[in-house]
């Protein structure tokens, strides 16, 4: 059953969400990677800097391993879990105890996911690093859905 053109607008609008939701929280909560609750300022906007020395609007490995995952869907036109392996393997995870990046893009994605691309905060938006690249992975998953569905 085909969906209606407002139905696949809203539907591209919310894989653009999930992924670049994803960036943005990782983007925002980079600052305080690692820092005890109660320990800094509230986070008020994407602002970068510690640990990684990041610049506003770049993420960590937390937004590279979900890309990979997205690339190796749209590459293999579903799950391979041997290309999984092979894509994210290099990737090391970071100690988990206070992973602020971690939790941010944890609460974002969703967040992204269901309200859509414009539900990310506009300034969060405009600082992703590589934004077009992740509009274009996210673009290319909403595709391949439909492509499935059909």
């Amino acid at each position: 059953m085909a969906m209606s053109s407002e139905n696949v607008t809203r539907h591209r609008d919310r894989f653009r969400g999930a992924l670049l939701g994803l960036a943005a929280g990782d983007a925002v909560g980079t600052t305080v990677e690692f820092k005890p609750r109660g320990s800094f300022p509230p986070v008020t906007d994407t602002v970068g800097g510690e640990p990684f020395d990041l610049n506003p609007g770049e993420w960590t490995d937390d937004t590279s391993l979900a890309l990979c995952l997205g690339q190796s869907l749209l590459d293999r036109h579903g799950f391979d879990p041997v290309d999984r392996l092979r894509r994210g393997g290099c990737l090391k995870a970071v100690n988990l105890g206070d992973d602020a990046n971690t939790t941010g893009a944890v609460y974002e994605q969703p967040t992204g996911a269901f309200y859509g691309y414009q539900g990310i905060p506009e300034s969060w938006r405009r600082r992703i690093v590589k934004h077009d690249l992740i509009e274009e992975i996210a673009l290319g998953l909403h595709a391949e859905a439909n492509r499935r569905r059909a």
